[in-house]
C-alpha cells in the first residue's frame, strides 16, 4: 500500500495513484485484498472548529484505486462511539446534519472548480461542484456507485466514480487536485487529509495532488436521473 499519511513538511503532498486489474466490490465491506495496491491517506488534520494543525479527534483512513473506467474510494470512518453516529435515511443532498465522508476532485487542477462526491454512514449521496469564491452548488448531479455499512468501530463507505461523469483534459499521467474530508456533526467537526490554514482563503490552494492517471476514459454519455 501507498502510505501517503507523512505530512511532515508544509507544502501539500503529492500522491500517485495506484492502479487496479481487479476492481474492488462496492458493497460498504473492505474484504481481505479487495484494496492491496491503493493509495492509503490518514485524514488527521481537523480543518474545523479548529485549524492550523489541530488533530482530528477520530480516525480517519482513505484508500484509492482507478482503473481505465473507474475512480475507486474507500473510507474507513473509525468512532470511538459508534452509537453516535448519526446516519439517517434522508433525500439525496440531504446530510448536512449526517456524519459523511467526502472526496473532491479538481480534475483540471486549476484550484478554481472541484467536483465534490459525499456519502453519509447510512449511505445516502450528496454531489455538486465547488468553485471558489462561489462556495459549493449541488445542483450537479453525478453518476456514481456507492455503498455504507455502519461497523462496531464506525462505519465503511466504498464508491465507484466512473470517469464518463466527469470532465477533464485528456492525455497521460494526469495530475489532480484532492481533498478527503469527514464531517462529524455532533463534535460540529471537519477533518482533513490535507493541513487547512485560515490565512489562506483558497480551499483548493490547500489540496493535494493525486498523479499517474493514464488512459482512462474519457468519452461521454447521457446519463438520464429521474
Amino acid at each position: 500500500t501507498n502510505d501517503s499519511s507523512d505530512m511532515t513538511s508544509g507544502a501539500p503532498p503529492s500522491v500517485r495513484i495506484g492502479k487496479t486489474t481487479a476492481p474492488p466490490k462496492i458493497d460498504g465491506v473492505m474484504s481481505e485484498g479487495e484494496w492491496d495496491g491503493a493509495s492509503k491517506f490518514e485524514l488527521t488534520f481537523q480543518i474545523y472548529p479548529e485549524a492550523d494543525d489541530t488533530r482530528a479527534s477520530e480516525a480517519t483512513h482513505a484508500f484509492v484505486l482507478y482503473n481505465r473506467e473507474h475512480l475507486y474510494v474507500a473510507f474507513h470512518a473509525f468512532d470511538s462511539t459508534p452509537t453516535a453516529i448519526r446516519a439517517p435515511l434522508s433525500k439525496r443532498d440531504n446530510i448536512d446534519a449526517d456524519d459523511y465522508v467526502s472526496i473532491f476532485l479538481d480534475t483540471y487542477h486549476d484550484k478554481e472548480r472541484a467536483y465534490y462526491l459525499s456519502v453519509s454512514a447510512a449511505g445516502v449521496q450528496q454531489d455538486g461542484i465547488y468553485t471558489e469564491g462561489a462556495g459549493s452548488d449541488a445542483k450537479w448531479d453525478g453518476i456514481f456507485e456507492s455503498q455504507a455499512r455502519r461497523t462496531s468501530d464506525g462505519y465503511i463507505v466504498e464508491m465507484a466514480i466512473p470517469f464518463k461523469t466527469l470532465r477533464f483534459k485528456a492525455g497521460k499521467n494526469a495530475t489532480w487536485g484532492l481533498l478527503l474530508r469527514r464531517w462529524i456533526p455532533r463534535k460540529s467537526e471537519r477533518v482533513s487529509w490535507t493541513r487547512f490554514s485560515r490565512d489562506q482563503n483558497s480551499r483548493l490552494a490547500q489540496a493535494g495532488t493525486l498523479n499517474g492517471l493514464d488512459e482512462i476514459y474519457s468519452g461521454r454519455a447521457i446519463d438520464v436521473i429521474p
